[in-house]
C-alpha cells in the first residue's frame, strides 16, 4: 500500500506538468486501475485487483483536492499576471503620453530659444547699426563744427582788420581834415564842394584800378567816370596800407616807380592787365602806355573782323564786338582793341578793376569767317588733327606758384585753368583765388554761402563754376555777378567738370551718404544720370572723396579714393574699365585728382605715394611722374599746351610741369 502510494506520488509528480496539454494525469490509471509498471499485467486475483483499485481511489481522493488547488492557483496567477500586464500596459501608455508631451514641450522650448537667438542677433545688429550711425553723425557734426570754427576764425580776422583800419581812420582824422566816414554830418558839405573845380579829390573817390593811361573817347570816358562815381559811392572801407602810401606820396609827388604807392599801382593794377602770352608784344604795349604814345580811333563799319588774337594767342571770331584801331608811336603796325563787354579774355567778366579792355593785335586784311554752331564745333573737333606728343623721360617743373592756401585748415585742393596764363585755385577756406604764372594774386572771390567750395571748374566760355556741399548748390560767376545755377534738395554736389561742348558733369552724394552718382547738365536741365550698371550694381563707392574729369573721347573718369580705383565710363553710361594701380605692390593706391590731355591720356594724382600715374584711354599704364618730389599732390588740370598743373595740399603750391613734347 505504501509502495503504491509512493509510486502514485511519483507518477503524479511526473504527470502534473502534462496537464497543460489537455491529458488527465490519471487517465491510464482510471482505465486500468494499475500502476504504470503493472498496467500490462492482467494476472492476479480479482480481489487483489479490486483491493488495489480501492486503494487507488482512496489515494486519488486525497490527491485530487491538491490538483484542484493547483489549478485554481495557476488560474489565479494567470489572472494576476493578466491584471498586472494590463496595469503595466496602462502605465506604459501613460508614460508614452507623458514623453510625447515632454517632446512637444521641448520642441516649443527649442523654437522659443531659436526665436530669442534671432531677436538677440537682430537687436545686436540694430545696436551696432545705431552705434555706427551715431559715430557717423558725430563725425559729420565734427566736420561741420570744424568748418564753423574756420569760418569764425576768418570772421575774427576780418573784424580785427576792420578794427585796425578804424583805428587808422581815427588817428588820421584831424579837425582840419576830418574823415567823412567818422563824421557823416560833413557829407552834405563835401557833396556841395564836389561841384566846384578842385585840383585834387579825396583818395577814396579818385583811386581806381585801371589798365592803362589811354586817351579814351569822350563817350567812353563819360561811361568810365559814371562807373567810377557809382563805385565810389559804394565804397565803405579804405585799405590803410594803401592810404598811408598815398599820403606819403602826396607829400612828395613823383612819377618815379621807386615810390611805394606808384610801384604798388603798377604791380597790382597796370602790370596784371598787360601780361599776355605774346611777351614781346606785351612789353611793347607797356612801353607805349608808359610814354603815352597811343591813340584810339574807331574801325570803319565795313571792315573785316580778326580771327586770331596774337596778343593772347587764342583763336576767336569777334563778330559783334566794337573795335578801335590802336596806333603805336612808330605807326608801323595796326592793332584792334575790343571793348569791355565783348573781350575774349574771360578775366574781364570777373572784376571791373582788372582788364577794363583787352588789346587784340591783328594783321590786315582779315578774311571774313562764319562762326560755327555747336554741332559743327563737335564735328570740327572730331576732325581736328592733334599733334603727337611723346612722354618725357624726365618731366620738368616749369613754374611754381605759391598760394595763400597754407596749413592744414586752409589746404590747397582744386585747380582749374582759365587760360594759358591764369589759373583758379581753391582750398579748405571760402576763398577762390585767381593767380597768374608769376605768382601774382589777381582776384579773390568769396563763396556765396560763406562755406568752402568742394570743387571748381571753368566752362568753355570762361565762366567760373563751383560746388557748395553745405548749401547744396552749384554756383556760377559770369558777367561780374555770382548766381546760383542749380539748387539741390536730397543730394549734395561734390565735384564738377566742364565738357568741351558746354555741358556740366556733376558728381553728387545722397544726404544719407549711401549713394553716389554722376549727372550731366545742360544749363540747369538734367540730361543724363550715371549711377548703376545693367545689373544694378553701383559704379562708385558711397563716399565723398572723389574727383571727376571728362576725356577727349567723351569718357567719364572718376577717381574713387575710398574704393582705391579709377572708374572710366563711356558717354552712354557703360563701364569701360577700372584702374587700380600699375602693379599689385604693397604700396596703397589712393587716387585723388584726375585730368586728361589732348591725346586722351589720363593723369591721376596718388595721394599716398606722392606721384602721378599716366595711363592711356584704355587703361594701360604708361609711366609715373615721380622725380619731382611732389608734396601731397591733389587737384590736377591741363592747359591747352598739355602742361600739367598740380595742387600740393601739403605745401600750398601749384606746380607747372612739362611731361610731354611734340614729336615731328
Amino acid at each position: 500500500m505504501a509502495s503504491m502510494k509512493q509510486q502514485f506520488d511519483k507518477f503524479i509528480g511526473g504527470q502534473l506538468h502534462s496537464s497543460t496539454n489537455g491529458n488527465h494525469p490519471f487517465k491510464d490509471i482510471f482505465d486500468y486501475g494499475l500502476s504504470p509498471e503493472e498496467g500490462d499485467n492482467d494476472t492476479g486475483p480479482v480481489e487483489l485487483r479490486h483491493h488495489r483499485r480501492g486503494e487507488l481511489r482512496h489515494a486519488m481522493s486525497e490527491v485530487l483536492p491538491n490538483e484542484v488547488r493547483l489549478r485554481k492557483r495557476s488560474q489565479t496567477m494567470a489572472n494576476v499576471k493578466e491584471h498586472a500586464y494590463g496595469r503595466l500596459q496602462e502605465e506604459l501608455s501613460k508614460a508614452q503620453e507623458e514623453l510625447k508631451l515632454k517632446d512637444e514641450e521641448c520642441e516649443k522650448l527649442l523654437k522659443v530659444r531659436d526665436q530669442m537667438c534671432e531677436e538677440l542677433e537682430e537687436l545686436t545688429a540694430s545696436l551696432f547699426e545705431e552705434a555706427n550711425n551715431m559715430v557717423q553723425d558725430a563725425n559729420i557734426k565734427r566736420m561741420h563744427s570744424e568748418k564753423r570754427l574756420i569760418e569764425a576764425q576768418q570772421q575774427i580776422e576780418v573784424l580785427q582788420a576792420e578794427v585796425v583800419a578804424l583805428k587808422q581812420l581815427v588817428l588820421t582824422s584831424t579837425p582840419s581834415s576830418p574823415n567823412k566816414h567818422l563824421h557823416p554830418q560833413i557829407a552834405a558839405t563835401m557833396s556841395m564842394e564836389k561841384e566846384k573845380p578842385k585840383s585834387s579829390k579825396p583818395f577814396w573817390k579818385t583811386h581806381r584800378r585801371s589798365t592803362s593811361h589811354h586817351e579814351f573817347t569822350k563817350e567812353a570816358r563819360q561811361e568810365v567816370e559814371a562807373q567810377q562815381e557809382a563805385k565810389a559811392d559804394r565804397c565803405k572801407e579804405i585799405d590803410s596800407t594803401i592810404y598811408e602810401e598815398f599820403v606819403e606820396w602826396r607829400r612828395t609827388p613823383s612819377l618815379e616807380l621807386s615810390t611805394a604807392f606808384l610801384n604798388r599801382m603798377y604791380v597790382e593794377d597796370i602790370g596784371p592787365c598787360l601780361n599776355f602770352s605774346n611777351v614781346a608784344l606785351a612789353e611793347k604795349v607797356k612801353s607805349c602806355v608808359a610814354s603815352n604814345s597811343l591813340t584810339i580811333e574807331p574801325i570803319p563799319g565795313d571792315s573785316s573782323y580778326p580771327r586770331r588774337c596774337r596778343l593772347t594767342e587764342n583763336n576767336k571770331l569777334y563778330k559783334e564786338a566794337f573795335y578801335e584801331i590802336l596806333y603805336p608811336a612808330d605807326n608801323t603796325e595796326i592793332y584792334a582793341i575790343a571793348q569791355n563787354h565783348s573781350t575774349y579774355d574771360p578775366i574781364s567778366k570777373m572784376d571791373s578793376e582788372f582788364a577794363q579792355q583787352d588789346i587784340v593785335p591783328c594783321e590786315k586784311p582779315y578774311p571774313i569767317e562764319v562762326n560755327l554752331s555747336s554741332d559743327d564745333d563737335k564735328k570740327a573737333s572730331e576732325k581736328e588733327t592733334i599733334p603727337m606728343k611723346s612722354l618725357l623721360e624726365e618731366p620738368l617743373t616749369k613754374a611754381t606758384i605759391c598760394t595763400d592756401y597754407v596749413g592744414h585748415l586752409n589746404g590747397l585742393r582744386s585747380v582749374a585753368c582759365l587760360n594759358d596764363d591764369k589759373i583758379w585755385s581753391s582750398g579748405m577756406n571760402n576763398i577762390i583765388s585767381l593767380y597768374n604764372f608769376q605768382g601774382d594774386l589777381l582776384i579773390s572771390v568769396r563763396t556765396k554761402s560763406g562755406s568752402r567750395p568742394t570743387d571748381i571748374a571753368v566752362t568753355n566760355t570762361g565762366d567760373l563754376v563751383y560746388t557748395d556741399e553745405d548749401d547744396k548748390t552749384i554756383n556760377i560767376v559770369r558777367n561780374k555777378k555770382m548766381e546760383v545755377l542749380i539748387k539741390f534738395h536730397d543730394w549734395r554736389p561734390l565735384n564738377v567738370c566742364s565738357t568741351p561742348f558746354g555741358n556740366l558733369l556733376v558728381l553728387m552724394g545722397s544726404d544719407d551718404y549711401e549713394q553716389t552718382k554722376v549727372v550731366r547738365y545742360s544749363g540747369s536741365t538734367e540730361k543724363q544720370c550715371i549711377q548703376n550698371d545693367e545689373n544694378g550694381k553701383a559704379f562708385f563707392s558711397p563716399d565723398d572723396s572723389k574727383y571727376l574729369a571728362v576725356n577727349r573721347n567723351q569718357d567719364i573718369c572718376v577717381a574713387d579714393y575710398r574704393a582705391k580705383r579709377v572708374v572710366v565710363i563711356s558717354e552712354a553710361g557703360k563701364l569701360r574699365f577700372t584702374y587700380t594701380g600699375s602693379t599689385p605692390t604693397i604700396e596703397s593706391f589712393d587716387p585723388v585728382g584726375i585730368t586728361t590731355d589732348s591725346l586722351s591720356r589720363i593723369l591721376i594724382a596718388d595721394g599716398h605715394c606722392h606721384y602721378i600715374h599716366i595711363i592711356d584711354q584704355d587703361g594701360q599704364f604708361l609711366r609715373y611722374i615721380d622725380n619731382l618730389n611732389l608734396r601731397g599732390p591733389w587737384g590736377l588740370c591741363i592747359d591747352t599746351n598739355d602742361n600739367l598743373f598740380v595742387a600740393e595740399c601739403d605745401s600750398g603750391k601749384i606746380e607747372k610741369i612739362q611731361y610731354c613734347v611734340t614729336t615731328v
